[in-house]
């Protein structure tokens, strides 16, 4: 049997049980200082015998029928403790299953990754050899845009890990490598 399969028949007896315990306190006889049921003081104040002889009887039965219940509930509770524990065992071949599909898109991010910080790698070098060859030939190029600065120092820490120049370099420097003043930086901040 499933586990929700035992979670329903545990529901449907915990509503016997709650049924089970309203009828008692209907219908309990005096206890300490508990009073009678209100169906048993009925019964008393109309003096007829064979009406709480019927209530002491089916006292007896509903507190049997709830102690009975009790223990088919404990019973079912083991079992259904059971039965997660089996379908928890049995479904691990599916979380394997969904641990190694995104294994395999993280990799394939990875390498895509790897790609994109290459092309970047290549771009960025290309920019900064050909900056250093228009200073040399007394050139002075523009500088690159403050916030492209800001955008390559934020996208360095994510590639930390690649073998990657740009990676490595701290924010000051990839400025003075595009030409961009620390004025520039803080004024498009």
């Amino acid at each position: 049997m499933t586990a929700a399969e035992l979670r329903a028949q545990l529901q449907a007896l915990n509503a016997r049980a709650h049924a089970a315990q309203a009828r008692i306190d209907a219908i309990r006889p005096a206890r300490g200082f508990d009073g009678a049921g209100p169906e048993r003081q009925a019964a008393m104040a109309s003096g007829n015998l064979d009406a709480i002889r019927a209530l002491d009887a089916e006292h007896t039965d509903v507190v049997l029928m709830r102690e009975s219940l009790a223990t088919q509930t404990s019973a079912l509770g083991v079992r259904l403790t059971e039965a997660v524990a089996l379908e928890a065992a049995e479904s691990m071949p599916t979380h394997h299953a969904a641990i190694k599909a995104r294994v395999v898109a993280l990799e394939a991010a990875q390498a895509a990754l790897a790609q994109a910080w290459q092309a970047l790698d290549a771009a960025y070098r290309t920019a900064w050899q050909t900056r250093i060859i228009a200073q040399r030939g007394g050139h002075d190029p523009a500088p690159a845009a403050a916030t492209l600065v800001d955008r390559l120092a934020a996208s360095a820490r994510l590639g930390c890990n690649t073998p990657s120049r740009l990676a490595r370099l701290p924010a000051h420097e990839i400025a003075d490598e595009l030409g961009v003043t620390h004025h520039q930086r803080s004024k498009a901040a």
